[in-house]
């Protein structure tokens, strides 16, 4: 298995250029999502990214059921 790569810098501004510091990683860090079947898609790292992110989720599924009407309007023929 191939090294991973990880950027790091210490200024106040992204790298580039020359100033872009690269450094293998070995071994690679685990993360309990590899032990998952199926693994996720996607994962969120912190406390407060989750809860920000499920408040975000379940305020756009209350605009989406509030559609509910106009959805069932479109069907053809209707009720289907």
């Amino acid at each position: 298995m191939a090294p991973r790569r990880m950027v790091s810098w210490r200024c106040s501004t992204p790298p580039t250029g020359s100033h872009l510091v690269t450094r293998s990683v070995w071994p690679p860090p685990s993360s309990p999502s590899v032990d998952q079947q199926p693994a996720p898609l996607r994962i969120i790292l912190g406390s407060q990214a989750l809860q920000t992110t499920v408040s975000v989720f379940k305020d756009r599924i209350a605009s989406f059921e509030a559609q509910t009407d106009l959805a069932a309007s479109t069907d053809f023929p209707p009720g289907e």
